[in-house]
């Protein structure tokens, strides 16, 4: 039996029926390269849609050309590969004993957030944690990011999942609990974090007990948009894009101006720190996300830039830690935003002159948003 492995388009379907125009007794396979388990056989005249996965193969139905017959077009024959595949393995996930080794839905939540809060190995690479990211993950499943539990009143289509084990979860119920969570991006994020966890959770069966015979939530997409959402969606573009297209270096200059008027002739608690004073010129200058901001430490702000020849310009570097993408940057500075740093440092040396409190400040940190003095 000879195979290929490529994507199957519409050209390669062309031409496996159209040779199918002999008996030879033998079988051609083409593998697709997108849907590893979608596969078009064909043998003697007929040709047909296949899935094939550990569990067993399942005959989708006759293939042919044009998208006007009795037969599955190439893009039926996906959208019921997707189907198919998801139906076998789940089917070979339920004829597996329950066994108290198989963790349950709100036990992998627990776990992959714990995996997510240390160091983790992703390819060749270290990934350090992300406490943004860690948010993000337990808004998505409905976990109170204070108590760490899940909260029914923030995420109401998850409860049926909390105590159900994760040998017995299928596309049916996780598609269901999906479906049900209101507005386009929180459905989003919550099944790429779906995914994403359920993939842990098969690389490390050791740990979690997700023995099954195949990744069936792969093909997973987000629901189709109402109607109503893809207005609302195509509105927020707009708007979106008009902004884009209307802001100009003006606005910064105004919006900066308008900032030091507010915070001239402000005194003791309603002063307005350094940190947050000229952080907002660096924002304005640099476009550098305000995280990253507030974590520039002094030790790493290089006056004589030694990549840059032009007068007046340094350098600032942040390390992986320090960083939402974890990865290590560095910023050339002009004159400028030296200016701002050196303006930012002699007001805080200032205020904290003038606090019975120095010791408790940040000292290593530039524009670190600190409210007050003390």
């Amino acid at each position: 039996m000879a195979t290929e492995r490529v994507e199957i388009t519409q050209d390669v379907v062309n031409k496996t029926v159209t040779a199918a125009c002999v008996n030879d007794g033998k079988i051609y396979e083409v593998a697709d390269t997108q849907q590893t388990y979608l596969t078009l056989r064909r043998r003697n005249r007929s040709v047909h849609w296949l899935v094939r996965t550990r569990r067993g193969t399942r005959t989708l139905g006759k293939a042919g050309i044009g998208y006007k017959a009795d037969h599955l077009n190439l893009r039926e024959a996906r959208q019921k590969g997707k189907e198919a595949f998801a139906e076998l393995a789940s089917a070979g996930s339920k004829k597996k004993p329950r066994s108290s080794n198989v963790m349950t839905w709100s036990e992998l939540v627990n776990a992959h957030l714990k995996n997510l809060a240390g160091k983790r190995s992703v390819g060749g690479d270290v990934k350090l944690p992300y406490r943004e990211t860690q948010g993000d993950v337990r808004a998505a499943f409905g976990v109170d990011n204070k108590t760490r539990i899940f909260d029914a009143s923030k995420r109401p289509s998850l409860a049926v999942l909390q105590d159900m084990r994760i040998t017995e979860l299928d596309a049916h119920n996780l598609g269901a609990a999906h479906r049900a969570i209101a507005h386009r991006r929180p459905r989003e994020k919550f099944l790429t974090y779906a995914k994403s966890m359920l993939g842990w959770a098969y690389s490390n069966s050791h740990i979690t007990g997700l023995i099954i015979p195949a990744r069936w939530w792969s093909e997973m997409k987000p629901v189709d948009l109402s109607a109503d959402e893809i207005e609302k969606m195509e509105v927020n573009r707009a708007k979106l894009i008009k902004r884009k297209s209307s802001f100009k270096v003006e606005h910064v200059g105004q919006v900066l101006a308008r900032s030091e008027e507010f915070c001239a002739g402000r005194t003791g608690n309603d002063k307005i720190s350094p940190g947050i004073r000229m952080g907002l010129w660096w924002c304005g200058l640099t476009a550098n996300r305000r995280g990253s901001t507030t974590k520039l430490e002094r030790a790493n702000i290089v006056r004589d830039d030694p990549y840059n020849d032009l007068p007046g310009w340094g350098s600032a570097f942040w390390d992986a830690g320090e960083m939402k993408g974890r990865r290590p940057f560095l910023l050339g500075v002009p004159p400028i935003g030296m200016r701002v740093l050196d303006i930012a440092m002699g007001d805080w040396q200032t205020l904290v002159t003038h606090s019975h409190s120095a010791a408790h400040h940040k000292v290593g940190v530039c524009l670190d948003a600190t409210r007050s003095a003390g």
